[in-house]
This record gives C-alpha cells, structure tokens and sequence, in this order.
C-alpha cells in the first residue's frame, strides 16, 4: 500500500465560471499514467472529505493539474472552486486508475474519444500524451458541452485542434449556430451520426468514453449496435451509474452460496487486523475500519479503485464493480467497498497491490 502524498497549491485559474484549474507540487517525486486520478483528502466543516480527481496534464509534461466542475450540492467541488488558494496544502493517495492508454503504442490506431463536461479532464491527458509520443495515430474527440463558454480547456484544446493528427468536435446543446450535426446532447442518434460521419478510415480503432452516466450509455450502446468489440471501448465513471450498464460480476459470486460468520485477516501497510464478519453485514472496508484499519476509499461505489486489495484466501462477492478489469479479477484483486464474505476464511492484502 503506498504511502500518502502531501500536495501544496501553486496555481488556482478560473477556467469557466463554473470549473477550475488547480495546479500543485508533491512532496516526492509524482508518477502516473495518463487518464488516472489523484484522491485528495478535503478538510471541510470538521470533517475530512476523500474525492478523486483526474489529472489533467500528461506524464510528459513538469507539473500536477487537476480540473474541477462545480456540481449541485457538492461540497468539495464548491470548495476547491470558491475557496481553495496558492499555498493551501492537502494529504491525497498517489495516482491510479485503469482508464489509460495501451502500455505500447507500436501500431497506428485511431483513438476515438466521447466526453462531456468534466469527462474531458483525464481525456486531455491522454490526447496530450498521444500527440507527444507518437507520430502514427489518429485522434478523434467529440466533446459535448452546454456552449463555447461552459468548454474545459479550451486554450488547451484549441492548441491540440491544430495538429494534424488530432480533431476536436465540439458538440453543444443550447447553440444554434453550430451545424445541425454539432447541435443537441451526444446520445444514442447523435454518436451514429458522428462516427459515421467523421471516422472512415481504414486504422484499428480504441474508444474512450467518460461523462455523464446517461451520455455513457447512449455512447456505449451506440457502439454496440455499430458492432464495435466491447474490448476496444474503456469507460470512466464519475457518478455511480446504476443500472445504466450492465454490473462485473465475480466467479465468487456463482460458485459460492456460504451463509454464516467469517474470520477476516487484513493486512495494511505491514499491520494486521483481524475480526469477524457476517456474510450479510457490513461491507469489508467499513468492517476493517470499524476495526481499527486505515483503510484507503473514495467513492465507496465501485467505480474508482482506492479500496483495491489483493484476496490471498477465501472468496468474497462483491456488489458491484465498474472499475476492476476481468483481468485483475481473475488475479485476485477486489473492491473492498463492494465485497462481502463468502467462505469462513477471508484473508486480503492492501500492501499487493
């Protein structure tokens, strides 16, 4: 389990009258792949607040930014867009996230990207990285937003819009001087319409997706239906989504029908906890906590992966879970939040990971 990060304010810039561009430094060395996230522990009303907010700049680049959009009733988001000031320091958990690029970028590949509102702060990041490390790929992003004035970075896009090798499709839902096309939300109708009318050429193609749940959706299922491989579409949650798409599930969950007590083990940053646990009570991560352990969360949803841990024995079922690939589960790997017991024997580790 890595150890926390203390980052200290260097650069707040009104990016719209809505959203924010915080800038940082970090007590060590920072390394992280494009697209992921940094949880921030927020101090807010006698209370400490975990959030998890994309890194918007690229590995590439000297410095740590983060976009922030203020939303309805949230109290971090009203915060760090109000309050927050150069100098203010704040304890976060260092990057992560699989919403990432492939580890190689041998082969030239279209990159198609969908994103809305804040959904663009971990794309930039990686449409960044695309347009520093390689000559052979082609990007494609559609970006919705309400008009021009509610874009994230839009200097940044705008800077990215004259390669060669990028297009920004701007897509907006209350301008009506756009093209027919660029009007009105990303949905279902709308993604047929502008794959089919921007993406014709001949290179394997990747598709990004992070917004809105309901955008999500309408995206996802539009890809679907135009008969992309759902193993060439990655997705990256915000919001819990529901029932909006279909919910991972573990092998655990089919095999096991245990009812009854568990004696779990956890094992976090070099200590031990040990209690038991009902298969149908608390969730393992509040039950670690209650114990005494440190234990690492944010959004408690299944849709981020700050409470990941590796199963070394025994079997759980987890809730739900939109953040682990079917790779890391068949290793092992769980969401603590999501996960209950399910044989008499649970043993975990937060330090494997």
């Amino acid at each position: 389990m890595s150890k926390t990060i203390q980052l200290t304010v260097t650069s707040v810039q009104h990016n719209t009258t809505e959203s924010v561009l915080v800038e940082f430094t970090s007590s060590v060395p920072l390394e992280f792949k494009a697209g992921q996230y940094i949880t921030f522990f927020i101090p807010f009303e006698g209370e400490i607040l975990h959030r998890s907010y994309s890194l918007s700049c690229a590995p590439h680049e000297e410095r740590i930014q983060i976009g922030v959009k203020r939303t309805e009733g949230g109290r971090a988001s009203s915060f760090l867009v109000n309050s927050v000031r150069v100098g203010d320091q704040f304890e976060a958990n260092p990057p992560q996230g699989n919403f990432v690029l492939p580890k190689r970028l041998d082969q030239a590949t279209h990159f198609v990207f969908f994103a809305a509102g804040s959904g663009i702060t971990p794309v930039i990041s990686m449409i960044k990285s695309i347009e520093h490390n390689s000559k052979n790929h082609q990007t494609t992003l559609f970006l919705g937003n309400r008009n021009p004035d509610s874009v994230m970075f839009k200097i940044q896009l705008d800077e990215l819009d004259l390669s060669e090798r990028t297009e920004i499709i701007h897509v907006y839902s209350q301008n009506k001087h756009v093209a027919p096309l660029l009007q009105g939300r990303i949905s279902f109708g709308k993604t047929w319409e502008l794959i089919e009318h921007y993406i014709n050429d001949s290179l394997p193609k990747v598709f990004y997706i992070c917004g809105p749940s309901g955008m999500m959706s309408s995206v996802q299922n539009a890809l679907t239906d135009l008969g992309i491989d759902s193993d060439s579409v990655h997705r990256e949650f915000f919001k819990n989504p529901g029932q909006d798409f279909e919910q991972k599930q573990t092998k655990e969950k089919e095999m096991s029908t245990f009812e009854g007590t568990s004696k779990i083990h956890v094992i976090l940053d070099e200590e031990e906890f040990e209690f038991e646990l009902g298969s149908k009570g608390k969730v393992i991560l509040n039950a670690a906590m209650d114990a005494g352990a440190d234990a690492p969360f944010s959004c408690k949803g299944g849709i981020c992966t700050t409470c990941k841990a590796k199963l070394i024995e025994g079997k759980v079922e987890m809730d739900q879970n939109f953040a682990l690939t079917d790779g890391e589960i068949a290793e092992g790997f769980i969401l603590t939040c999501q996960s209950h017991p399910r044989s008499e024997k649970v043993v975990l580790s937060y330090d494997d990971v």
